[in-house]
């Protein structure tokens, strides 16, 4: 799992400074206790509830190191939380356009890439289109907010880790899940404090 946002504070500082090359933490927020209520807690409660199940998870990850984790040969699905601005995506190093973010996924690659990335279909279409190769690409036609899909993806991975189903009968089982749960109406008001934390 590569995380392109920023984790900490110290990198909430840097980010937030530099608006042209990342734009995400401003978007966010410009005060400090609102970022680490919206990504941090959620990121670092994340990273507590998915130890120990067996879940490569790479923080600070720049374009090059994207296409460096799909060049290991243990990478089967990476899965990217990143933002979307302007037909870019914003890697922890800055935004890359897409030409460069295709040109950095390697040809032999044949896993999953899943793309916990806001309106991202522009980016799947170029990725089918100039990898055939690729397996199955999972992409947002919308708004990705960060704090439920964190929750999610632990769901996710601990379904993937505790089964024997593959990544999409396990994504479409969790997501069954969470909409069962959803339905009920305490789940949702935890729900709406999700998208409004985010």
């Amino acid at each position: 799992m590569a995380f392109c946002t920023p984790t900490t504070l110290d990198q909430y500082r840097v980010h937030v400074l530099e608006p042209q090359r990342h734009p995400w933490a401003r978007m966010i927020s410009d005060r400090e206790a609102n970022f680490a209520h919206a990504v941090i807690h959620p990121y670092n409660t994340f990273v507590q509830s998915i130890d120990g199940i067996g879940v490569a998870l790479v923080p600070r990850v720049g374009l090059s190191d994207f296409g460096g984790l799909l060049c290991e040969r243990r990478c089967r699905c990476l899965i990217l939380v990143a933002h979307w601005h302007e037909e870019q995506v914003e890697f922890f190093d800055g935004l890359s356009a897409l030409p460069e973010i295709v040109a950095a996924v390697p040809a032999s690659f044949d896993g999953i890439i899943d793309l916990s990335v806001c309106n991202s279909e522009s980016l799947a279409r170029a990725l089918r289109k100039a990898r055939p190769n690729l397996g199955p690409i999972r992409y947002s036609g919308g708004s990705v907010v960060y704090a439920f899909w964190l929750t999610f993806y632990s769901a996710l991975l601990h379904k993937i880790a505790a089964t024997s189903m593959n990544y999409w009968d396990a994504y479409e089982s969790t997501m069954r899940d969470v909409l069962k749960v959803a339905r009920q109406k305490p789940a949702r008001r935890w729900l709406r404090r999700l998208f409004s934390a985010s």
